[in-house]
C-alpha cells in the first residue's frame, strides 16, 4: 500500500524534464526529495498532485491506478499537497480558504463545522491567526503555515510537501516536524522536499536524489550518507560552499537616507530610520511578521507611509512605484508568482517588463534590441528555459533568476530584495549572490531582507533587527552571529552591543 510513480516521462516541447522517474511513497515514513532546481522536482510533485499529466507511465495510490489529472481525484484518493508556491485565494479568510481546499462542501458551507475543524489545526500547529484573519493580510511566514494547514485539512494518506519551510522561523519549523511526525505514526505518508540539508535529516529516512530529470540515487536510511555524498548526487561534481568569501565594499557615500518611516498596513511599522551607503549590503532580520516586508515596500512605494524618504540627497515622492523607480530604486518581492512575475507569459516578456521604456524609442518597442537583451540575460544567469516558454513552466530558481535578473538589467542605485534565495538550491544561491557582490562592487546600495539568518551573518555588511514594527537591534558584520540575531529577533536582553 503505497503511493507509487512508475516510469514517468514528461516534456515541454523540445525540453524532457522527466526521464523515467519511479518513486514511492510509504505509509508511516517520511521520504525526503532533494534535487537542483530543474531536476524535474517540481513537475513529478504536479504529477503526484493530479494537476499535471504524464506522457508516459503511471500513479498508482493504494494499488489504483489513476487514470485522471483531475486535482480533486487524487485528493479524494488522500493525496494532498503544501505547494512551496502557495495555492491561496488572498480575499478569502484562513477558514474559508481551509474549507475550499478540503472539497468538503455540497453546495453550503457548514461554519460551525469550519471553525471546528479549523480551531483543531490551530493547535496542532500552532497558527498565530484566527480563523477570521483575511489571507491577502497575512504576511508570507503566516501564509505558508496556513498553506501546510490547508493541506493537513482533509486528513490526507500521504502528504507532499514542497518546501513548506522557506519562510519560516527554526521554531515553526520545529512545529510542523511534530504534526507530521504525530500524523506519520498514526500512518500517513509524506514526501519532504528541500534544498536545507538540515531539514531533511531532522524529518526523513529514505531519500530519493532526482539529476536532469532522473533518479540519480534512492537512499534507505539518511544516516549512511553525507552531506557532501548528497550534493555530489544531485549535481554530479563535488559539493562547495554555501557562500562567496565575504567582502564589504561598502562607501563614504549615502546613497539612501530613511527617517522617520512609518506605515499603516497589515504588519504596521514606525519611526523606522537608517542610512545606507553606496555598495553597502544591509541586512533585515527578524520573526516573522515584524515588519521586515513592510518597510521594504513602503520605500518601493507600494505601501502608503509617513516620514522621508531620499536618494543620493534627493527627496521623492512616498507611495508612488513610479517616484521610487524614477529615483533608482528596484525591488524583488519574495512571493515570484503573486507579485514578480506573469506566470503565462513567456519569460522574453517578464524579462523585459521593468526595461520596456528604456529598451524603446520614441515609445516605439524595438523587438530586435529586447531580444538581444532577453537573450544577455538568460546567458547571465545560466537559465534553463527557452525565451518563448511560459514561465510557469520553468523551476523556481529559474523563475527566481528572471525575477532578480530584470531589475538588475537597469542599473539600479538601490536594489530592495525580500528573501531573493528563498526556495531555491545551492548553486543557484552562489550565482545569486555573486551578483549581488558584483552589484555592490559597482556602488549599487542593496537593502537584503531575509528570514535565513546564515545568510544574514554570512553575507551583510551589518543587520537592523525588526521588533513590533520597529527597528530593535543594529549588529555590525562581527557582531551578527546566528546566535546574536535570534536573540535579538526574539527580545532577549543585551543580544549585542548593538542594541537600541
Amino acid at each position: 500500500m503505497t503511493l507509487t510513480a512508475t516510469d514517468l516521462t514528461k516534456s515541454y516541447g523540445e525540453n524532457q524534464v522527466l526521464k523515467g522517474v519511479t518513486i514511492f511513497v510509504e505509509p508511516g515514513r517520511v521520504r525526503g526529495l532533494l534535487g537542483e532546481n530543474g531536476a524535474g522536482k517540481s513537475t513529478l510533485i504536479r504529477i503526484l498532485a493530479g494537476i499535471t499529466r504524464a506522457d508516459h507511465g503511471e500513479v498508482t495510490v493504494n494499488g489504483e491506478r489513476m487514470r485522471s489529472n483531475r486535482p480533486q481525484l487524487f485528493l479524494a484518493a488522500g493525496v494532498s499537497v503544501a505547494h512551496q508556491e502557495l495555492s491561496l485565494c488572498p480575499n478569502l479568510t484562513v477558514a474559508e480558504n481551509i474549507v475550499v481546499a478540503a472539497g468538503q462542501y455540497l453546495g453550503f458551507i457548514a461554519y460551525r463545522q469550519v471553525a471546528e475543524n479549523f480551531e483543531r489545526l490551530r493547535r496542532e500547529l500552532e497558527l498565530p491567526f484566527s480563523g477570521s484573519s483575511v489571507v491577502g493580510n497575512l504576511p508570507l511566514g503566516s501564509r505558508q503555515l496556513l498553506e501546510i494547514a490547508k493541506a493537513l485539512a482533509s486528513d490526507p494518506r500521504y502528504l507532499i510537501l514542497d518546501e513548506p519551510t522557506s519562510s519560516l522561523s527554526s521554531a515553526e519549523f520545529q512545529t510542523i516536524c511534530r504534526a507530521v511526525e504525530r500524523r506519520t505514526g498514526q500512518g500517513m505518508g509524506t514526501l519532504f522536499i528541500s534544498h536545507r540539508m538540515e531539514e531533511v535529516r531532522r524529518i526523513c529516512r529514505p531519500l530519493t536524489v532526482l539529476r536532469d530529470g532522473k533518479v540519480s540515487a534512492d537512499i534507505d536510511n539518511a544516516e549512511t550518507v553525507s552531506d557532501m555524498d548528497l550534493v555530489e548526487r544531485m549535481t554530479g561534481r563535488e559539493a562547495g560552499t554555501k557562500f562567496p568569501p565575504y567582502h564589504n565594499a561598502t562607501t563614504n557615500r549615502v546613497a539612501l537616507q530613511v527617517a522617520g518611516l512609518g506605515a499603516p498596513s497589515s504588519v504596521p511599522i514606525t519611526d523606522v530610520t537608517f542610512d545606507l551607503r553606496a555598495g553597502e549590503i544591509l541586512g533585515i532580520g527578524g520573526l516573522a511578521g515584524h515588519g521586515q516586508e513592510t518597510v521594504l515596500r513602503a520605500i518601493f512605494g507600494a505601501d502608503r507611509s509617513t516620514g522621508t524618504l531620499t536618494v543620493d540627497g534627493s527627496a521623492f515622492a512616498r507611495g508612488s512605484v513610479g517616484a521610487a523607480m524614477r529615483a533608482g530604486i528596484a525591488y524583488v518581492p519574495a512571493d515570484r508568482r503573486q507579485e514578480s512575475l506573469l506566470l503565462q507569459m513567456p519569460v522574453s516578456t517578464n524579462a523585459v517588463l521593468p526595461s520596456l521604456g528604456r529598451l524603446a524609442r520614441h515609445g516605439w518597442r524595438r523587438f530586435d534590441d529586447e531580444h538581444r537583451h532577453v537573450h544577455r540575460m538568460l546567458s547571465r544567469f545560466s537559465v534553463k528555459g527557452r525565451a518563448s516558454d511560459a514561465i510557469a513552466t520553468l523551476s523556481g530558481g529559474n523563475q527566481q533568476k528572471i525575477a532578480l535578473g530584470k531589475w538588475l538589467d537597469r542599473q539600479p542605485k538601490v536594489l530592495l530584495l525580500n528573501d531573493p534565495t528563498r526556495g531555491v538550491d545551492i548553486p543557484t544561491k552562489l550565482l545569486i549572490y555573486r551578483e549581488l557582490q558584483a552589484e555592490a562592487e559597482r556602488g549599487t546600495a542593496i537593502i537584503l531582507s531575509s528570514s535565513d539568518t546564515l545568510e544574514l551573518q554570512e553575507f551583510a555588511d551589518r543587520v537592523l533587527i525588526m521588533r513590533n514594527g520597529r527597528i530593535a537591534t543594529e549588529l555590525d558584520h562581527a557582531q551578527a552571529s546566528e546566535q546574536a540575531i535570534v536573540a535579538a529577533s526574539l527580545g532577549v536582553a543585551n543580544a549585542s552591543k548593538g542594541t537600541i
